[in-house]
């Protein structure tokens, strides 16, 4: 299951600057775009681990290691599991374990290969589809002429 986009628009709008206070880690430099900190994920002297205020995302020009918030707390926290950092974020912002239970049974959007097994007159008129248009392109290419 996946979470609502509502909820996951709250989760990523946490700013990572108070996700890094709160693991000890203070901006070395400020700026009006972006705050820079020495790298939580490697060993460093000068800083090159750069937030962007107004997309809420990090990146470490030196490691490259980069993301959102939700990541953030996945690698400090050591989870595993992408949907168990987004809940551990959605606590610390006040959302009840209730509401995110509810949340959390928003149906998901079926992969394209889903779409194509639950219609499958759909997959064969595509698969003759593309194999006509390879058959033209052979019989273009027999008379000489552009294939494309």
């Amino acid at each position: 299951m996946m979470f609502s986009p509502e909820l996951m628009r709250r989760v990523l709008a946490y700013p990572i600057e108070k996700a890094l206070k709160s693991f000890g880690y203070l901006p070395v430099r400020r700026n009006a775009r972006a705050l820079v900190f020495i790298c939580p994920f490697h060993a460093e002297k000068t800083a090159s681990f750069r937030v962007n205020r107004r997309s809420n995302q990090y990146l470490c020009q030196a490691c490259g290691a980069g993301g959102s918030v939700v990541r953030i707390y996945k690698e400090f926290e050591n989870i595993a599991d992408e949907m168990t950092a987004i809940a551990h974020v959605a606590h610390i912002i006040g959302i009840s374990s209730k509401e995110l239970r509810l949340q959390r049974n928003v149906p998901r959007q079926l992969t394209y290969a889903e779409r194509m097994d639950a219609d499958p007159a759909r997959w064969r008129a595509k698969l003759d589809w593309q194999q006509r248009t390879r058959d033209d392109r052979k019989a273009k290419l027999l008379r000489g002429e552009d294939p494309w």
